[in-house]
């Protein structure tokens, strides 16, 4: 039985899938939640750069989510190491508020909150391991395919390597 649960977000199909296997694993066993959103600094592409236009990202701040009162606080700092330029900054930003709300109405749906959101730096499956660690996590639910590229694919998943060297239950959802 879950205890402690991880969930590794990044906006895809399979992490929404994932999202509603943790919450219904998290309610029926009462289980702690944890959100994990791993940033990837990169230079932003033409169809992000279009969308933070269309959705004025400049502008557009959420105050707080209903279900974790801290989430742009806590971005905001891992924002402010990211290697990017300032305008690249507010789309990653955006799109990890978008990621996190949009978990958030999954998990609920399926009468589950997380206890917490947390936000990281670096390679996703290195982050990952490491939060789970940290955070002595019992089961990482995650989904089995991202938002990579043709590299993910040649390397191996991230899901794959996290499943190879965790110390504790991996789910993989598809």
């Amino acid at each position: 039985m879950p205890k402690k649960i991880l969930l590794p977000i990044d906006g895809s199909d399979h992490a929404r899938k994932a999202a509603a296997l943790a919450g219904d694993l998290a309610e029926k066993y009462d289980a702690e939640l944890i959100l994990l959103h791993v940033i990837q600094s990169h230079e932003i592409g033409e169809q992000e750069r279009h969308m933070a236009e269309v959705e004025h990202v400049a502008e557009s701040r959420p105050e707080s989510f209903p279900w974790v009162a801290n989430v742009p606080a806590e971005l905001a700092k891992v924002m402010n190491t990211a290697q990017t330029a300032h305008h690249d900054q507010d789309v990653l930003r955006f799109l990890s508020e978008k990621i996190v709300h949009d978990t958030g109405e999954v998990l609920e749906s399926h009468g589950a909150k997380p206890t917490r959101v947390l936000f990281k730096n670096g390679r996703p499956a290195e982050r990952i391991l490491e939060t789970a660690k940290e955070e002595s996590v019992d089961t990482i639910v995650m989904g089995s395919r991202g938002l990579s590229d043709l590299k993910g694919m040649v390397s191996g998943s991230v899901s794959h390597k996290v499943s190879q060297l965790a110390d504790c239950t991996c789910i993989t959802v598809k």
